[in-house]
């Protein structure tokens, strides 16, 4: 979820008002799971977005520590997130295409505000 608000700019409430969002979080969700689940952790990707849902919602408009840290220009921790999960899926020969897309994207953000 951090990432996702780092780089569309949508605090917890909106997030979850935009229905091209929460897809994109079920498909991050669903390669942490794949990754949990080939390192022996039981965890359904369902049962997890329903947690960040619910955990979304219970936060009402609040802005996600990784949006902050983007809106400040400070480096963002990505590369321990979404960025972990890329690494460990190319440590066992797999993919995760859509968090390496999102790290990708967040480190192109902090990369904006660097150059420019």
């Amino acid at each position: 979820m951090l990432p996702v608000a780092a780089l569309t700019g949508l605090d917890n409430g909106r997030d979850l008002a935009d229905p091209a969002v929460l897809p994109v979080i079920n498909e991050i969700v669903t390669e942490v799971a794949a990754e949990a689940n080939a390192r022996g952790y039981a965890m359904s990707a369902d049962e997890e977005v329903t947690r960040i849902v619910t955990r979304l919602q219970a936060t009402g408009y609040a802005k996600a520590s990784m949006l902050q840290d983007v809106e400040a220009h400070r480096k963002t921790e990505v590369d321990f997130i979404t960025g972990e999960i890329v690494r460990m899926a190319r440590s066992r020969g797999g993919e995760a295409p859509v968090c390496a897309a999102v790290t990708a994207l967040v480190h192109g953000r902090e990369l904006s505000w660097r150059s420019g």
